[in-house]
């Protein structure tokens, strides 16, 4: 249940309430996330100013099969709507949802290709998270 602060403010002639989030904690967790009470930093706001990612990842290349195996093996999550393979001789995306250590994708590549994951900000602002060369 989020809890709310509120303020009141009476003077002579008039009284003022205002109420929202002054800052604190509202989420139960014993914890103060500090922020001011402006959102949760995640891009809730009206200028969907999301930090880029950072992800570590594996990628496994099997000659026989002609395809990469990307396993994000820690750091951050993202939603897969954000995240692309390019480079790929057939480029990939991870779907919808949250993408996160454990989660694959395999894609299709040629020898000399170089697979890209990049994460593209709701704003539109793209960035690589890492890269592989597929060796000739």
């Amino acid at each position: 249940m989020k809890r709310r602060k509120y303020l009141t403010v009476i003077g002579a002639t008039s009284t003022i309430a205002v109420a929202g989030c002054l800052g604190g904690d509202d989420d139960d967790d014993g914890g103060d996330d500090d922020n001011g009470g402006l959102g949760n930093g995640r891009g809730d706001g009206p200028e969907e100013d999301v930090p880029v990612p950072a992800m570590t990842m594996e990628f496994d290349y099997d000659a026989g099969a002609g395809e990469v195996t990307i396993t994000i093996t820690g750091g951050d999550s993202a939603e897969g709507e954000n995240l692309s393979i390019e480079g790929a001789a057939g480029d990939g995306d991870w779907g919808t949802g949250e993408v996160a250590a454990g989660s694959s994708v395999t894609v299709a590549v040629e020898p000399g290709d170089e697979v890209a994951v990049v994460w593209t900000s709701p704003a539109g602002d793209s960035e690589v998270l890492d890269s592989f060369d597929v060796p000739e």
